[in-house]
């Protein structure tokens, strides 16, 4: 039960971590705007939790569907509760390219 509980947590949280991280390398390579940033981290996170819900649907209790949307809400809350600091490493990030 706990192994079980643990893939499902990682798989969960997956989509978030690694949008997040595509969007820190994206950044260092290209200047790009806070605002443009947040909505390719929130436009992103959908799509990588589908890809997630598929590939994980039979080690993971749960339809796809329904682990797409707890990818989704989870990715999303995640997220915007260190929203904070997200933005400011964005922020940070931006004024060290300068």
């Amino acid at each position: 039960m706990v192994a079980v509980a643990l893939i499902a947590s990682v798989a969960l949280s997956s989509p978030a971590t690694v949008a997040l991280h595509i969007l820190l390398w994206l950044s260092h390579k290209i200047k790009l705007e806070g605002s443009f940033l947040w909505m390719l981290l929130m436009a992103s996170i959908p799509v990588l939790a589908l890809l997630v819900a598929w590939l994980f649907a039979d080690y993971v209790p749960g339809k796809t569907g329904f682990l797409l949307c707890l990818g989704i809400v989870s990715g999303y809350v995640g997220i915007l509760s260190h929203g904070v600091s997200v933005a400011q490493f964005f922020n940070s990030h931006q004024n060290e390219n300068e």
